[in-house]
This record gives structure tokens, sequence and C-alpha cells, in this order.
């Protein structure tokens, strides 16, 4: 496993043009002051150049070192489909990640885990092919969903967006699908319902780099929160601003 050093000439407060450098740690950088080096934390770095129609300047030129990381939870492939014991800490990736991954994929790895512990799980990188939507095409599916009565599931889940690729991750209880492009997202907790598994299903085309993410094994705490750990805030706002009224 392999850290990225960087520095650049560039600093961060970009409402032009502006480079995206995206890893485990990312940075929106213009400007013509040069920051301190810093470390992306994954052996892949994604870069991102955006410009708009005025101004045009001379560019950028980016230098960067290797250095090998030592004392990383073990990684394992989601496929093939099997069944693991997991450890206390450990990682999850894509097939041949920080490569692109194949089509026609439906590969499912479970987590044996013990009936006193929950799984928090964080991802470090993450490029899965999305659908996106303009916006009438949204307000659309809101109100036929709604009508429907399914607004719930659309709007915490993402499956209107994840039509092509995706990764699953359940528990007995819930499901939390995921695609598109981010670098370190947000945690999320599955607590004491048995197993957790990550389903990673593509389609026939296109692809991304996939995927990273890191689980760790935590006793259950006996006080349940305001909101299903399983939720980020915003979902919990979402739920709550429809539903709990």
């Amino acid at each position: 496993m392999y850290s990225i050093y960087l520095s650049k000439y560039f600093t961060d407060g970009c409402p032009y043009d502006k480079l995206i450098i995206s890893g485990r740690v990312s940075k929106k950088l213009c400007g013509t002051i040069t920051p301190t080096p810093f470390v992306t934390g994954l052996n892949v770095v994604g870069l991102r150049m955006v410009t708009d129609g005025t101004v045009q300047q001379n560019g950028f030129d980016i230098k960067f070192n290797t250095n090998r990381t030592t004392g990383l939870p073990p990684a394992v492939s989601v496929c093939p489909t099997r069944t693991i014991t997991p450890s206390a800490i450990g990682r999850v990736h894509s097939p041949g990640f920080a490569s692109h991954y194949g089509a026609n994929l439906n590969c499912k790895l479970t987590l044996n885990v013990p009936s006193n512990k929950e799984v928090e799980v964080s991802y470090n990188y993450r490029d899965i092919e999305i659908v996106y939507f303009d916006a009438a095409c949204i307000l659309v599916a809101v109100v036929v969903t709604q009508t429907n009565g399914k607004l719930f599931n659309i709007l915490l889940s993402g499956t209107s967006q994840c039509w092509k690729d995706k990764l699953t991750v359940a528990d007995n209880s819930a499901t939390n699908y995921t695609c598109g492009a981010s670098s370190a997202g947000n945690t999320t907790t599955y607590r004491r319902d048995g197993n957790v598994s990550f389903l990673f299903s593509t389609d026939g085309s296109g692809s991304g780099r996939g995927f990273i993410l890191t689980y760790k094994l935590l006793t259950e705490s006996p006080v349940s929160s305001k909101y299903d750990r399983r939720e980020t805030r915003q979902q919990y706002l979402l739920r709550k601003r429809f539903f709990f009224r």
C-alpha cells in the first residue's frame, strides 16, 4: 500500500477555475500560493481540472512522492461471493481496486458478526458509475413516488440514481445503496441484527475505479440514539421532515 504526497501551486477557495484532488483527503485548489504538501492517504488519486469560459492562466505543476504505508488493516475483495469471520478492523474493496472494475458483476461478501457487536462502516474512496437526473426528472420521481407511498425509500436509499452499478450494504433490517464518486464519506453503523453483507453489482457497460471502505467491530451500545444509527443525520432530518409532522 502506498500513499502519495503532493505539493501544488494553488490555494483553497475557488469560485472560478480549480483543480480537485481526490483521495482519502481531498483538496480544491486555485490561485498562485504554494500550500504545504499533504498526504492523500490512498494508493489511488483523482485529479479533475474545472474551468469557466473567461480568463485563461498558465495552469499548474504538481510534484509527488510515494511512501509505503505499514500497519494498515487487512483488505479483502468483495468478490467472489463468500462468508468470512471479520477481524476487529478490516477493509473491503472492489475487484482489482484501484483499476476499473469489470462488467456484469454480482458479488456478495458477508461478515459473520458476533452477536454482541455492531459494525461501523466508513468509505475511504468511491467511484461507482451513476445515473444523473435533471431537476425535472427528480421532481417527477418525487411526486410519483410520494403518490405511491414510497418517498421514504427514494430519499433515504438513493436507489433512483443507482440504476447501473451499485454497492449495497445490508443487515437483517436495513439496506443502504451507494454509487457515484467521492473521497472519504459518512460513517454508518449497523446494529446487531445478524450478519452484515456487501453486494457489488454492475451492468454490462461503463465502470469506475470502484471503492474501498473500512469496517470496525464495536461493542453494541445498550442505549439507542434519537435516530437510527444506520442513517446519516441528513437522512434522519429528511425522514423527520416528511413523516414526523
